[in-house]
């Protein structure tokens, strides 16, 4: 065994001393042929020998030996193969520029000479990349052809060539498959069998192209991508399909009515009207491609016009809404709300929510509360888009302005409006709103006065703290906040990748502002020990997010002198700067951190400072269940 791996590592440096040498020789030396051809030979034989001792080595090798010698640790075969394509490349390089030069001198004088006058029309083309083949049915036979036309059918590559280029073809699944493979001519067309079994399977790369053509979705609302996608996608099924010798010259009909089937209601039309002049006739499939290809460059003409007003009246409104602020307030979780596009979002039935008939039985009032809530646009009530984003050309058959019939108000609903906007300012609300300016803004825009709202301008600290996580990754310095309006733990995705945590799967929905819900999949647990009283340790079960809350606090904040803060133990030094939020504590632990105890001083202003125990974390996983938490928020 030490023999022949010592012979191993003897030929791996004859070969790469060769090498070396060849690009040491001079250039008339290397033009000749007959040197090239000659090292040719000797690298063949070269390889031949380091082969066959490869195949003696792993036959006489004990498993444990294959796992610990350093020969198979270090992958001298394959760095041998590696090495030996470089310089038979190399080698071939040289030849064919010889060749070349020997054609060219051997070319007929008289026929140079007619070539003078004729300019050099080659063009160099950029080189030809494999295409990666990453285990998809409807990617393999694009990728068969290009890799049977490139490499397995040229004569010129060697087996260890060719099984080189094939497993960097491959990712995903494809190349788990081969990774065991060692590159080596022998293995080759077993390698190519192996994966052409797997994938070159008509029945399952048919029904991978129906799935794909059945399957694409609805177009709700007219849009030049959508368009675009269903014939590009519909083109390259068909096409896939004849690769697959399977005619599809007869399936005009079909192919038509599934195609329209998934239009939206005015391309519908627009096509029923196209092919309305010769409606006996069954239409051509070509006919529906020439219309689709029109109907989507039109589309992308009225989006970038529409897209130019929208600016523009972006710009106008924000000059005429300067005075009016908008305040985002805190949470403790971000509540992402989606509906269904065919799906009510007042009783969630099979309808859109001006077929509804409980949203009719309403006040006016309370569907645009409802409306507001539910973040509908004012004018079409969809759920996709707001108002100043809507396409839709209609508007109120009672007064023609831009907001939907259902949410217009009547002269006895404004009173109605008023008064109640009265009652709720003599209850101390702090929104105030002037009659005659909220008369005005009804008749501008509805929006105006359910979407935004005068606020002052400042804001509230929350109670953050420095934490100092340790994992096996080394010691980090993070941030949490704590929140007794929560009634559980988070940690955001970030931080868990960060520290290394392991994650224990849950299934449960949390519950925030509005009723949202979120879905929650994984929970870690993590111990926190204070950093100003040592020894004191608490464990907290925390419940994994994507992202917490946005950076807090919302701007930089000035402290006052006179708190002389600077001279308490801060949990978190920089809590009048912005910064990222990475751990929620929540009411489960808030009892526990909080240490006893206030700071007062005799000033105008605030005189409380509650003190928290900033903490130090490290990583474990969460064993309980969990089927589903309320989270309460603040504004």
């Amino acid at each position: 065994m030490e023999r022949l791996i010592k012979g191993q590592q003897e030929l791996f440096e004859q070969l790469r001393k060769a090498e070396r040498n060849l690009k040491k020789a001079n250039h008339e030396v290397r033009a000749k042929s007959s040197y090239l051809i000659a090292r040719m030979e000797a690298l063949n034989k070269l390889e031949e020998a380091f082969n066959q001792n490869h195949l003696e080595i792993v036959a006489i090798a004990t498993e444990e030996q294959m796992e610990t010698l350093q020969y198979f640790q270090d992958d001298l075969q394959d760095s041998f193969q590696e090495s030996f394509i470089q310089y038979k490349a190399l080698l071939k390089e040289y030849l064919d520029y010889t060749d070349q030069n020997t054609t060219i001198h051997a070319i007929d004088a008289n026929e140079n000479a007619s070539n003078k006058n004729q300019g050099n029309s080659e063009v160099q083309l950029p080189r030809i990349q494999l295409p990666i083949f990453s285990g998809k049915y409807t990617e393999w036979q694009s990728f068969y052809d290009m890799f049977v036309s490139l490499i397995h059918e040229n004569y010129t590559l060697s087996a260890v060539q060719k099984l080189h280029y094939l497993k960097s073809s491959l990712s995903g699944e494809p190349e788990v498959l081969l990774r065991n493979f060692a590159t080596t001519s022998a293995n080759y067309k077993e390698a190519w069998e192996q994966l052409t079994k797997r994938y070159n399977n008509k029945r399952y790369n048919c029904n991978a192209i129906m799935k794909t053509l059945f399957g694409q979705k609805n177009i709700q609302h007219e849009s030049a991508n959508s368009i675009r996608h269903l014939l590009d996608t519909t083109t390259s099924c068909l096409k896939a399909l004849n690769n697959l010798n399977i005619g599809t010259e007869q399936w005009d009909a079909v192919i038509i009515h599934l195609v329209v089937s998934k239009l939206d209601h005015e391309s519908h039309r627009q096509w029923e009207n196209y092919i309305s002049t010769a409606s006996d006739e069954l239409p051509k499939w070509s006919q529906l491609e020439q219309f689709l290809e029109t109907r989507f460059r039109t589309l992308e003409m009225i989006d970038t016009s529409k897209q130019t007003t929208s600016n523009k009246m972006t710009i106008q409104s924000k000059g005429l809404n300067q005075a009016v602020k908008a305040k985002a307030f805190h949470s403790a979780l971000n509540v992402k709300q989606s509906s269904s596009e065919q799906n009510c979002a007042m009783c969630n039935g099979s309808h859109f929510i001006y077929y509804c008939i409980q949203f009719k039985k309403l006040p006016v009032l309370e569907r645009q509360n409802i409306a507001q809530t539910k973040r509908l646009c004012f004018n079409c009530l969809a759920p996709t888009h707001p108002v100043y984003k809507c396409h839709q050309n209609t508007s109120c058959r009672k007064c023609g302005k831009k907001h939907h019939t259902l949410l217009h108000f009547e002269k006895g609903d404004k009173e109605a409006f008023n008064i109640l906007k009265q009652n709720d300012s003599s209850k101390g609300e702090p929104q105030q709103c002037n009659n005659e300016e909220t008369s005005t803004m009804n008749e501008r825009n509805v929006v105006a006065n359910f979407s935004r709202q005068d606020l002052k301008n400042y804001n509230v600290l929350l109670a953050t703290a420095v934490v100092k996580s340790n994992s096996k990754n080394g010691s980090y310095v993070i941030r949490a906040l704590l929140d007794q309006g929560s009634q559980a733990s988070f940690v955001s995705e970030d931080t868990v990748q960060l520290l290394g945590l392991k994650r224990t799967n849950v299934n449960g929905k949390v519950s925030g502002l509005g009723d949202g819900q979120m879905v929650i999949k994984h929970a870690v647990s993590i111990e926190v020990e204070s950093r100003h009283v040592p020894g004191k340790v608490i464990c907290v079960n925390a419940y994994v997010l994507k992202s917490l809350t946005s950076l807090l606090p919302g701007h930089e904040v000035r402290i006052p002198d006179w708190l002389e803060l600077k001279t308490l133990p801060l949990a978190d030094p920089g809590f009048a700067s912005p910064g990222k939020v990475d751990i929620l504590l929540g009411a489960d632990v808030y009892g526990e951190i909080l240490l006893s105890g206030k700071v007062i001083k005799k000033h105008a202003g605030p005189d409380n400072v509650t003190r928290v125990v900033s903490v130090k974390c490290k990583g474990g996983y969460l064993k309980r269940p969990v089927s589903k938490l309320c989270v309460l928020t603040k504004s």
